[in-house]
């Protein structure tokens, strides 16, 4: 079956591809599975985004407990030195990086872009400006020392295990990213990304799961997939 030509105008034929290969080559089918793949992505996005408001706020009042940041404040200059100090590694191709040169970045853009530094914003207004991927890379085997055993685990529930967590908002930083861009998700495991988020919402509070569960569109989109007619 042909694709029609205004199909192949808005979305290109390349990106149609995949869905027409998992429709069995039935353009209608694969039209309604991209329908699908939105629908997944938004709803997606509304639980991931409950997730990472609570993660960022969990992880803020977690550090603020750091015994080493300066004047009761980890996101000044001095703090962030000592919370990140250079840490030099070969990366993939054998040169040298400062693994937690990133970090500091990110908390001194954080600053400047919020006003922060100006003193004319609440400190939360550069809270909000710190992105997923900031929040998700302090869970990492680099900061179980500096940043989980003295202050980050306070963020989740007693006993909660760093690498499982940190693989799991690993998964959702990427995953997260492939919504952003507009990219398939449908093909990606969408129900170990839903579990995910479950998993980490249950570690950060068990009322916040319960919350997030009962109201989460993700398992009655997923379990709509669209299928061929008899």
């Amino acid at each position: 079956m042909s694709t029609p030509q205004w199909v192949d105008d808005w979305l290109t034929a390349g990106r149609f591809a995949k869905y027409v290969k998992a429709a069995g080559g039935d353009t209608e089918l694969a039209l309604a599975l991209y329908e699908w793949n939105s629908e997944i992505a938004a709803a997606f996005l509304r639980d991931l985004g409950h997730l990472e408001v609570a993660v960022r706020n969990a992880y803020d009042r977690a550090l603020l407990t750091h015994p080493d940041i300066h004047d009761g404040e980890w996101l000044t200059a001095p703090s962030c030195t000592l919370l990140f100090p250079p840490h030099v590694a070969k990366d993939k191709n054998g040169n040298p990086k400062d693994k937690n040169a990133t970090p500091r970045a990110n908390v001194k853009d954080a600053r400047r872009h919020s006003g922060y530094d100006l003193g004319v914003v609440p400190r939360g207004k550069a809270v909000a400006e710190l992105m997923f991927g900031f929040w998700s890379y302090l869970t990492d085997d680099l900061h179980e020392k500096s940043l989980w055993v003295p202050a980050l685990h306070a963020a989740y529930v007693p006993g909660a295990d760093r690498a499982r967590l940190h693989a799991a908002l690993s998964a959702l930083r990427d995953f997260r990213n492939r919504v952003a861009h507009h990219e398939s998700v449908f093909d990606r495991q969408p129900e170990n990304h839903r579990r995910y988020i479950v998993f980490v919402a249950r570690n950060l509070s068990p009322d916040l799961h319960q919350h997030l569960t009962r109201h989460s569109r993700l398992p009655a989109v997923l379990a709509a997939r669209p299928r061929p007619p008899r």
